[in-house]
């Protein structure tokens, strides 16, 4: 039971390609594919955390796959809706921020480890994953039910967010930066 917040990591890593190939196919039956493995894939992200610490089951493995696969499966999907033509236009600007923030911050994180300097996630991440995850489901949900401006709007939320996120990363840890740098 303690390995199944690290579990349920891997299988969001895991269900991308299936996600990519579902996403391709461009048929209804692919289409509740492709809605269904992102929902689960966005559910396990608040559930893999949320078991490891309600079993105490928190690993280095959880601490290190987590931030990894909710940037596999965001960044992935927003590549599929920009290659598919969902995200177009002035849409593309907060679809690439996303994406560098994503980059930047794993970079970062990478650069940090090195010096064992631990980059914690804060509130304001969360809510930043939470944000884009919605604007996603928006997109893949927009095909029949949602009115265009909803994902449109969401997309900015998240491009927003993940700027601040990225900025608070920055401040909050900015002794720790200026003490790798040097």
């Amino acid at each position: 039971m303690k390995d199944l917040p690290n579990l349920l990591t891997i299988l969001r890593i895991a269900i991308i390609p299936v996600f990519c190939l579902s996403f391709y196919i461009q048929s209804r039956f692919s289409w509740v594919i492709t809605v269904g493995i992102f929902s689960i894939a966005s559910l396990t992200d608040f559930f893999d955390g949320y078991l490891a610490r309600t079993l105490k089951a928190q690993s280095k493995l959880g601490k290190l796959l987590d931030p990894i696969a909710d940037k596999m499966i965001v960044s992935t999907a927003i590549v599929m809706l920009v290659h598919m033509q969902y995200i177009t236009g002035a849409q593309l600007i907060p679809a690439i921020m996303i994406i560098c923030r994503e980059l930047f911050i794993s970079g970062l994180r990478e650069y940090l480890a090195r010096d064992s300097v631990s980059f914690p996630v804060n509130r304001f991440g969360k809510l930043k994953t939470i944000s884009q995850m919605v604007a996603i489901l928006l997109y893949l949900l927009n095909k029949e039910w949602i009115p265009d401006i909803l994902p449109t709007s969401f997309i900015w939320i998240a491009g927003l967010a993940s700027m601040a996120s990225a900025y608070l990363y920055l401040h909050e840890n900015k002794e720790e930066l200026l003490k790798s740098l040097s």
